[in-house]
């Protein structure tokens, strides 16, 4: 496997990398404070992974990083630090990207060479108090579909003050026509925020709470099946609204 490491304060920032085709998986490791953030990296050909993982106590870890995952067999990416907004903006392109409509939502590859495999992002806020993991974060599923889960470490009885973990996050489904529309039709899409409270604070006017995991979060667009999903789409009136905001 190949292994690039950013572990630093500042290691990495606003560079690109491509991972090798020499055969093997690629795993970014990145840890300190504004590691990677800005940085661009392009995972390794099908059928090998590309493996992401911000970890470490600094701030702005993985904030803004460009994940190019469209032409790789899996896609894995975690932001657990105890520092705020790691991943914080970041885009996820997962194996087989196709986004109509969306301008450079998705990078071009040659025909034949999109990615097929899985793609998975975890976003997890280890600390109490800690804010912004995952914050306005984007991520493009390809046509085998990906899983994104909002949680609080060890569990919400003991961290259940995370600030505004996977507000607004978009996880973009596949096109419903156009290119890649056959095989988009039954990928499947999770947006789990089963184990994130949020905070406990609430809005001095209204009683009600705010910053909480999940705010605005979505899979967009709500034109196609979204049954894998605890979170509703944009205009839903599902109860679990209620819950998040």
């Amino acid at each position: 496997a190949e292994d690039i490491s950013c572990v630093g304060n500042y290691k990495c920032q606003n560079t690109e990398r491509t991972c090798a085709d020499d055969g093997h998986d690629c795993t970014l490791t990145c840890s300190g404070y504004w590691a990677c953030r800005g940085m661009t990296i392009h995972g390794p050909p099908d059928p090998h992974k590309l493996h992401v993982i911000c970890t470490g106590g600094g701030d702005y870890t993985c904030r803004g990083i460009q994940v190019h995952g469209e032409a790789s067999a899996g896609v894995h990416f975690t932001c657990g630090t105890t520092g705020w907004r790691c991943g914080n903006r970041a885009d996820i392109f997962c194996p087989g990207c196709a986004q109509n409509g969306i301008t450079d939502a998705c990078a071009a590859y040659p025909a034949g060479s999109s990615g097929s495999g899985e793609c998975s992002v975890r976003c997890a806020a280890s600390r109490s108090g800690q804010g912004d993991t995952c914050w306005d974060m984007d991520v493009y599923s390809g046509a085998r579909g990906a899983a994104v889960a909002c949680l609080e470490e060890p569990g919400t009885a003991a961290v259940s003050t995370s600030r505004y973990t996977c507000k607004d996050l978009q996880l973009h489904a596949p096109p419903d026509d156009g290119d890649g529309a056959a095989a988009a039709a039954d990928a499947p899409l999770s947006l789990s925020c089963a184990s994130c409270e949020g905070s406990s604070e609430t809005d001095w006017f209204t009683g009600a709470p705010y910053h909480r995991c999940c705010h605005n979060a979505e899979i967009t667009p709500a034109t196609r099946s979204v049954a894998h999903n605890n979170i509703p789409p944009a205009g839903s009136t599902h109860p679990r609204t209620l819950f998040f905001f």
